[in-house]
C-alpha cells in the first residue's frame, strides 16, 4: 500500500512552485489552489525532496495509506486495546453463570438442592454447562433425593439457571376426632372424595361457607346411629371479581438477565442497541489521561417497552393482569375454569376493567361434632 501525504504549501508564486516540483519529478495528486496556498497530495518518499528545497514552506495536513494506519493505531492504541479486551470479556461473560434460582415452596429443600448443585458443578461464576452435563446433574439429584423430590427441571435463560423442584408428598395416616367436612367458601361442588362419613351433598350443588358436605354423623332414616371422623376432599368452583386499571400509555423496563460491556469515552457512552436503560454493575477498566477518559463497565441490560392501551383492545391484557392479582391474593397458581371481562370504563385518565374468574379450588374445611346430652 503506497503511503501518501497531503501538504499545504505557502507561497505567493504558485506557478513557480509547481514548475519546481515537476522539475524534481515529484508526482502530484489532487492539486487545489486557495489564495496564496496550494494543497497537494504527494508520495511520502518525495517529502525528502521538498525538504531540500529551502524556498518551499509547507505544512502536513493529513496522511494516507500505511502511515495513516500507524498514526491512527498509535493515537487510539488505548481505545483499541479496551475494545479488544471488551470483546474477549463479552465472550467470556456471556458463557458464565451469574444467577441460579431454585423454585420450590420448601425453603429447607431449596437450600439442600442449592448445596448439591454446587457440589455437582452448577455454581455461580462457573462456565455454562452443555445439555449433556445438565442431564447428568438432573439424574444425580433425583437419584440422591428419591424420598424428597418427585420431579425437577433445569432451564437456562441467558446467564441464569432456573431449577424447578416438585417435592414428593409423604402420605400419612390421618387421625382426627369426631367432625364434619364443611365448605370453606361459597361455591359450586365439582368433585367429592370420601373415605369416611356420610355424603350429604352432590356434584353441582351450590353450598355456602360452613355448610356440611360430608357429615360425621351416620344416619339411619332420621336417627343418628354413629358419629365418626369425616375424611375426604371436596373441590368446588369459586367465583372472583378482580378490578385492574391501565394508563393509556405505559412504559415498562425489565431486566433481561444478560450482561454487556459499556465503553465510555469522556463520560459519553458508546451506543449499544441491546442495552436500553442500563444499570452499572462494576468498573473493569478506567483510564484518565490528558488525552483520554476511557471507562469499560460491566452492566446488566434491560429492555424498555412502550405500550399503548385503548378500551376496545384491552381485554387480553386486562385478563392477564387480573390473573396476576388473583394469584397474589390466593398465594397459589389457580386452576381457572372460566374467565370473562365484565365491564370497562374510563376514569381519571385510566381504563378500569372488571374481570370475572371461575376457579376450581379445594374447599375442604372441618367442623367439630359436639354431642348434645339430653
Amino acid at each position: 500500500m503506497n503511503s501518501r501525504i497531503k501538504i499545504r504549501i505557502i507561497n505567493s508564486n504558485q506557478k513557480h512552485i509547481l514548475e519546481k516540483l515537476y522539475y524534481e519529478k515529484i508526482n502530484l495528486y489532487d492539486i487545489k489552489f486557495n489564495n496564496k496556498n496550494i494543497e497537494i497530495i504527494i508520495d511520502e518518499i518525495d517529502l525528502e525532496k521538498i525538504n531540500k528545497m529551502k524556498t518551499i514552506k509547507y505544512k502536513i495536513i493529513d496522511y494516507y495509506g500505511m502511515t495513516k494506519i500507524k498514526i491512527m493505531f498509535k493515537r487510539y492504541k488505548t481505545l483499541l486495546i479496551c475494545v479488544l479486551v471488551g470483546i474477549i470479556l463479552n465472550l467470556l461473560l456471556s458463557n458464565i453463570i451469574f444467577e441460579i434460582e431454585v423454585e420450590t415452596p420448601n425453603k429447607d429443600l431449596e437450600k439442600e438442592v442449592k448445596e448439591e448443585l454446587k457440589k455437582l458443578g452448577l455454581n455461580k461464576y462457573h462456565f455454562i454447562l452443555n445439555r449433556k452435563k445438565e442431564n447428568i446433574i438432573k439424574e444425580k439429584l433425583l437419584d440422591s433425593n428419591k424420598d424428597k423430590i418427585e420431579w425437577l427441571e433445569i432451564k437456562r435463560s441467558g446467564t441464569k439457571y432456573t431449577v424447578t423442584v416438585e417435592e414428593k408428598k409423604n402420605v400419612k395416616e390421618e387421625s382426627c376426632g369426631l367432625r364434619n367436612i364443611v365448605s370453606k367458601k361459597n361455591a359450586m361442588i365439582t368433585k367429592i372424595e370420601s373415605s369416611s362419613g356420610e355424603i350429604v351433598k352432590k356434584k353441582y350443588d351450590y353450598v355456602e361457607k360452613g355448610e356440611i358436605i360430608i357429615s360425621g354423623n351416620i344416619h339411619k332414616k332420621e336417627d343418628i346411629v354413629n358419629s365418626v371422623c369425616a375424611k375426604g376432599k371436596v373441590l368446588g368452583e369459586v367465583w372472583y371479581k378482580v378490578t385492574v386499571s391501565f394508563p393509556f400509555k405505559l412504559e415498562e423496563i425489565k431486566k433481561n438477565n444478560k450482561y454487556y460491556l459499556q465503553l465510555s469515552l469522556k463520560n459519553k457512552n458508546i451506543p449499544n442497541k441491546d442495552l436500553g436503560i442500563i444499570k452499572q454493575e462494576f468498573n473493569i477498566i478506567k483510564s484518565n489521561t490528558s488525552l483520554y477518559d476511557i471507562k469499560l463497565n460491566l452492566i446488566s441490560g434491560t429492555t424498555r417497552k412502550v405500550k399503548n392501551y385503548n378500551i376496545k383492545t384491552i381485554d387480553k391484557d386486562a385478563i392477564k393482569e387480573a390473573k396476576k392479582d388473583l394469584e397474589m391474593k390466593l398465594l397459589i397458581k389457580p386452576k381457572i375454569i372460566r374467565k370473562k371481562v365484565l365491564k370497562k370504563s374510563i376514569k381519571n385518565s385510566k381504563i378500569i376493567v372488571e374481570v370475572f374468574f371461575a376457579v376450581e379450588e379445594d374447599i375442604t374445611s372441618y367442623q367439630d361434632i359436639i354431642n348434645e346430652e339430653g
